[in-house]
């Protein structure tokens, strides 16, 4: 898969996530880049094999996002007004 593509693939991954707080699944992806499923489902494939993304096993959800881990972790984060689980230091979900 073409190296452009993957790089369209991740910058609307990364979107996603600021904007909606999880990763999308491929049917956004599809919509979101006017793409068939399968041109997804083989840019998410290069994307695992050059370590830019985990999905879960047997499947296209995004596990991992690097740097952003999708799943709970135990990564609690207090500030002056805020309080939340950080899916990396210093990005904190409320």
């Amino acid at each position: 898969m073409e190296q452009e593509f993957q790089d369209i693939i991740r910058y609307h991954i990364n979107q996603y996530i600021f904007d909606c707080g999880h990763a999308p699944h491929v049917k956004e992806l599809s919509s979101l880049t006017k793409s068939g499923t399968a041109k997804i489902e083989q840019a998410l494939d290069d994307l695992v094999t050059n370590h830019a993304l985990v999905l879960h096993p047997n499947t296209y959800k995004i596990w991992v996002a690097h740097p952003f881990s999708l799943m709970p972790i135990l990564f609690w984060v207090e500030a002056i007004n805020r309080a939340g689980i950080a899916t990396v230091p210093g990005v904190l979900w409320v």
